[in-house]
């Protein structure tokens, strides 16, 4: 079970987690409305895997993920029901993030090292992403244009947002913000992730260069975007107050979707937690839940027509 828990640990990244741990629960709401839905979940496990996580879909259903075994973690994708592992040549951590309609995939591994590098991986070749004067770095998304989008630390460990798009790495900070991290560029130019202040860690959409757009699940102690779709759907995780920060994601995780400023939480039943970590552009919602008796899974969710889930 020790594999399951550095799954569940490393999801959001060791700094990514520290964010959050360092932070004081005085998180700023903003007045959106907030409704109930419903959702139809589908359970996704890697066969004879201890734990299972999806991060991704493309248009095409093609989905990627993370999954452990009594070796070690490993990335995987999922594709017309048929599941390959993927790993970097010398990694001892891996998870695929991101597949576009090119299926090409980008995520993270950890080196002999334990350094954490962000990786691009097509027709069975990788490539390490080495992002200039950075100690470490992500690879979170990948859009059906080719344009990778991440994290890094410099070297006076600060974390910023980056896209990297013919060749160039082009960083990106929150105004005013103590940490950025980006996790996609959809194919029309938004991107989405989130940022922290001295209070707590918010999620952002940025419609268009300069503009960044605040986003709180209405009374959560913490929130962060983690995908949105060319029709501006976004999906994330917001946390409640039942468990402090300092806490690794338990039973105070949720997931959340969000269209023209309404939230919907997104919550597997008989979950003791769940977060949604990817849309593609029909809707079809992706992420990983902790059941009741603390394993954990992948799912796909589709919203119900009308709240009427069969």
């Amino acid at each position: 079970m020790k594999h399951a828990i550095a799954v569940r640990t490393l999801l959001i990244s060791r700094t990514a987690a520290a964010r959050f741990a360092c932070l004081a629960l005085l998180g700023l709401t903003l007045p959106l409305q907030l409704h109930a839905a419903e959702f139809k979940f589908t359970q996704i496990d890697y066969p004879n895997a201890l734990a299972t996580e999806v991060l991704g879909i493309n248009d095409r259903g093609d989905i990627v993920g993370v999954f452990a075994d009594n070796d070690m973690a490993h990335g995987f994708v999922l594709r017309k029901g048929k599941f390959q592992a993927i790993d970097p040549p010398g990694s001892i951590l891996t998870f695929a993030r991101a597949i576009n309609l090119r299926n090409e995939i980008v995520g993270f591994y950890f080196d002999a090292n334990s350094i954490q590098r962000g990786f691009y991986y097509y027709n069975g070749q990788f490539r390490t992403i080495m992002v200039p004067n950075s100690t470490e770095n992500d690879a979170t998304g990948i859009n059906d244009l080719g344009v990778i989008s991440g994290e890094y630390f410099d070297l006076n460990g600060i974390e910023h947002g980056y896209v990297l798009e013919g060749g160039i790495f082009k960083t990106i900070d929150v105004p005013e913000s103590l940490s950025t991290d980006i996790w996609n560029v959809a194919d029309n130019g938004a991107f989405a992730g989130d940022y922290s202040d001295a209070s707590t860690v918010h999620g952002f959409l940025s419609p268009k260069p300069g503009v960044f757009i605040r986003l709180d699940f209405p009374g959560a102690a913490a929130t962060a975007v983690r995908w949105v779709n060319e029709t501006t759907q976004l999906v994330g995780r917001w946390d409640d107050y039942s468990i402090p920060l300092v806490l690794a994601c338990s039973t105070q995780c949720h997931g959340f979707f969000w269209e023209k400023g309404e939230f919907l939480s997104v919550d597997v039943p008989g979950a003791n937690s769940t977060v949604a970590l990817g849309i593609n552009d029909a809707g079809r919602i992706v992420g990983r839940f902790i059941d009741s008796s603390g394993s954990e899974h992948g799912f796909l969710a589709v919203r119900c027509p009308d709240s009427a889930c069969q």
